[in-house]
C-alpha cells in the first residue's frame, strides 16, 4: 500500500482520540473513584470533570511528553504544546517528595532530579527551536501565576 506516513500517523492519532472521547464516562467515573483513594481536592477533579459535551483540548502536566513532541506532533499534527517552566527548585523538592502523597518514589535523590528538570527541559528547547513558538509556546510559572 501507498500510505504516506503523515496521513498513517494522523489517522491513528484521530482514532485514538475518537476512542478516548467514547471511553470519557468510564474515564471521569475512575478518575473520581481515584480521587476518593488519593483523597484530592474535589474542587480540581470538578473543574475537570463538569464540562459538557467533548472535550476540545487535552491537557495533560507529564513530563515525559517532552521527550515525544516530535511523535505526538505526527500522531496529532494539528497538536500546540505549552512549556511551563517552574523554578527548577520547586521541580526538584516536589519530585522528591512526590512519594509522600502518591506512595511512587520519582528519583533517588535531589541531584536525579536536577538531572531530570535538564533533561525535559533541554528536551522542550530543542522541540521550540524546531517548531517555532506557534506550535510550542514557552510560559514560565511565575508570569502564569502573577498574571493569569
Amino acid at each position: 500500500m501507498d500510505i504516506p506516513d503523515d496521513e498513517l500517523f494522523a489517522t491513528f492519532g484521530r482514532s485514538i482520540n475518537d476512542l478516548f472521547l467514547r471511553h470519557r464516562t468510564d474515564l471521569e467515573r475512575k478518575r473520581y473513584a481515584n480521587r476518593i483513594e488519593l483523597k484530592l481536592e474535589p474542587s480540581w477533579i470538578k473543574a475537570a470533570s463538569t464540562a459538557a459535551g467533548p472535550k476540545t483540548r487535552w491537557v495533560d502536566g507529564t513530563p515525559e511528553y517532552s521527550f515525544h513532541i516530535y511523535g505526538l506532533r505526527k500522531l496529532f499534527p494539528d497538536a500546540l504544546f505549552i512549556h511551563l517552566v517552574r523554578d527548577v527548585r520547586a521541580v526538584v523538592r516536589s519530585m522528591v517528595e512526590f512519594h509522600r502523597v502518591t506512595g511512587i518514589q520519582l528519583v533517588a535523590n535531589e541531584e536525579e532530579a536536577y538531572r531530570y528538570w535538564m533533561r525535559t527541559v533541554g528536551a522542550c528547547l530543542l522541540a521550540e527551536r524546531a517548531y517555532g513558538p506557534a506550535v510550542l509556546h514557552r510560559v514560565r510559572y511565575t508570569d502564569l501565576i502573577e498574571h493569569p
